[in-house]
């Protein structure tokens, strides 16, 4: 998939630190694993014919195995302690960050959420030059940087991507988004309170319409009756005590 003349110049970001500007490794090989589908097979006793039920698409989407990532890298240093010590130290990295943002950038936009599952020696040319592999698990799709072609779309994992970036309206201040979606949204929406008092927005004012205030005591994501997202330009107009995030999503595979 990625020619390997040119992996020498690529690099992974993980938990903020790159791996050829900060650890001095040069990528030698990555894989980034592919898409499986995970099926779910339960025997049907006392029936002859199915002789199984796959409940793998029972809710209307298929589901899919974690993906697979590795990478490989090559490391030099000048004596075998310090060879040693740089190793340690790309294992204490990768091993004891959480769950978190894999950025591989030779794919450009996009990024992974992974752990590290493994760090291994593969292969040792003298006591101070080796290559160092890396195995991480990740969810199935990747996720953009930036909007996709349709976004807030009914998510499908075979088209959409998956795009975690929020538009926040303060007070008193117009904001101009665009949805990309050829329908209709009712997107997730969150009240961050200024003051210690529950959320309010007592005016609301979407695409020149105003609607029902939005109010919240507790700080979680929900849906507003009314709120609803135009395909193309959409403005918005609040005011109250809060602050409006709106969640916009995105996934591909």
């Amino acid at each position: 998939m990625f020619d390997d003349k040119s992996l020498g110049r690529h690099s992974i970001k993980f938990g903020g630190r790159g791996s050829k500007r900060d650890m001095g490794l040069i990528l030698t090989d990555a894989d980034i694993g592919s898409v499986q589908l995970k099926t779910v097979d339960v025997s049907i006793p006392y029936n002859n014919r199915p002789l199984s039920f796959d409940f793998s698409q029972i809710c209307g989407e298929p589901i899919y195995q974690p993906r697979k990532l590795r990478f490989e890298f090559a490391m030099t240093a000048p004596s075998a302690r310090i060879w040693q010590d740089r190793y340690r130290s790309v294992c204490t990295w990768l091993m004891r960050q959480p769950r978190g943002e894999l950025y591989f950038d030779a794919i450009r936009g996009y990024h992974f959420t992974a752990r590290c599952d493994k760090v291994g020696i593969e292969q040792m040319y003298n006591d101070h030059t080796g290559r160092i592999s890396a195995e991480f698990t990740a969810d199935p799709f990747m996720r953009s940087e930036d909007y996709a072609d349709i976004a807030w779309d009914s998510f499908s994992f075979t088209n959409d991507c998956l795009n975690q970036d929020k538009i926040l309206a303060a007070f008193n201040r117009r904001i101009e988004f665009y949805s990309f979606a050829d329908k209709e949204i009712v997107p997730r929406l969150m009240l961050e309170s200024m003051t210690d008092t529950s959320g309010l927005l007592g005016y609301v004012v979407l695409n020149g319409e105003r609607i029902s205030p939005i109010q919240h005591t507790v700080k979680q994501w929900f849906r507003q009756d009314g709120f609803v997202v135009l395909p193309g330009r959409n403005t918005l107009l609040v005011r109250g005590n809060a602050q409006l995030v709106i969640d916009l999503v995105e996934e591909v595979l």
